[in-house]
């Protein structure tokens, strides 16, 4: 990347103002003010370009910038993150519709930070190493509570199944 922090912002830009805008959106839902939150996302990187030492990468040190400023909106309007529209699943229901959906209703079910690593990790494709960076966890920890997250899912949907065997059959 390039020393000139204007260049290497927009390079960054460029690059990543989707994932950025994605995750963004997982956090908060569809809001009228995503487009200021990810402008103010990008000017912070700007103002902080000198602190960036690429211990992570790139991408990494803005979903942490982008995680910790939301998480700071909702203190301040005491919301809580909804995440929603698992529009680019990488979970095998890229191309239905209707699996989509029902992935995003199962996924919503999940405590909040089982919801954080399902989207960082399968949604993102984030590594275990650059989800405990967003996240602010140890990988031990990412990997704990991935596998617990896929669990409870699992059981989610076998629970839902078992709901719609029993109504489909009167």
């Amino acid at each position: 990347m390039d020393g000139n922090p204007e260049t290497a912002i927009e390079e960054l830009f460029d690059s990543y103002a989707s994932d950025v805008y994605r995750f963004v959106r997982y956090m908060i839902g569809d809001s009228p003010d995503i487009d200021d939150i990810i402008q103010e996302i990008f000017y912070r990187a700007y103002k902080s370009w000198h602190q960036f030492r690429g211990q992570a990468s790139a991408k990494t040190w803005l979903l942490r910038m982008a995680r910790n400023y939301v998480i700071d909106q909702l203190r301040r309007t005491k919301r809580r993150p909804k995440y929603l529209d698992i529009a680019d699943c990488q979970i095998a229901v890229q191309h239905d519709p209707l699996a989509r959906i029902e992935m995003e209703e199962l996924i919503l079910k999940l405590p909040a930070k089982y919801r954080q690593v399902i989207i960082l990790r399968y949604v993102e494709a984030c590594s275990v190493h650059d989800t405990a960076i967003v996240l602010g966890w140890s990988e031990s920890k990412v990997r704990t509570c991935a596998h617990r997250a896929l669990k409870m899912l699992r059981s989610i949907l076998e629970e839902s199944c078992m709901k719609g065997a029993g109504t489909s059959g009167i």
